[in-house]
């Protein structure tokens, strides 16, 4: 559910709230982003810099975006190439800082460095990225076991990997390997599923989704 307001119609700046589901719900992490603006640099484009190309001006993808994820599930809805990818992305902290303009915090408070704040939150890409050799069980174990801390035990790996398998309705497909484009394997929701599976496992603060219903 998504609420768009400005401070008034005047205004260039634009305010986004995205809403939770339950909007009673105050315990968790809540994502705060504030003038965030993005431009497109074709400067360094190889083509760019060939005398038989023309100039490409560069594009501005996010002008002055503000708003807050509360606890909860948030969505972006827009159109095709109006920035929901681009701001997801910044929000995750998957673009370099010093490419955009403006302040995200977490609770209130600067958003800590990006090798500990990668470590706390996941990220689901919109393009499957596993093993298609692998069953559904041993995908998410292989994330489990190269990401984990090494202070958590084999034992207490496998119970993690078993317990996001149920949350996700995976237990009738776990033992079915994922499948190539020479082998038949699960579902396309199956295969989304333990996708999103492979970052729950990790039991992160925040789980980014880009486009998880395609």
């Amino acid at each position: 559910m998504v609420h768009s307001d400005s401070r008034n119609e005047n205004s260039s700046q634009t305010f986004i709230r995205l809403a939770s589901t339950d909007s009673e719900q105050t315990i968790g992490t809540t994502i705060y982003f504030r003038n965030i603006n993005y431009t497109l640099n074709t400067e360094n484009n190889l083509c760019t810099k060939l005398t038989c190309y023309r100039s490409i001006p560069n594009r501005q993808i996010l002008s002055d975006i503000s708003g807050s994820f509360q606890p909860g599930i948030n969505a972006i809805l827009g159109p095709t190439g109006c920035g929901k990818s681009t701001l997801l992305d910044i929000l995750a902290d998957r673009k370099d800082r010093g490419t955009y303009e403006g302040d995200v915090s977490i609770n209130r408070h600067s958003r800590p460095a990006s090798s500990i704040y990668r470590y706390m939150t996941g990220y689901v890409v919109q393009d499957d990225i596993f093993s298609g050799v692998l069953t559904v069980r041993e995908n998410i174990a292989f994330s489990a076991n190269l990401r984990l801390p090494c202070s958590m035990t084999r034992t207490e790996r496998l119970e993690r990997v078993e317990k996001v398998i149920a949350q996700l309705g995976l237990k009738e497909c776990a033992n079915t390997r994922m499948g190539t484009e020479f082998q038949r394997g699960v579902s396309g929701g199956e295969r989304k599923r333990t996708c999103i599976a492979m970052e729950m496992v990790l039991e992160p603060i925040i789980l980014f989704l880009n486009e998880p219903t395609t």
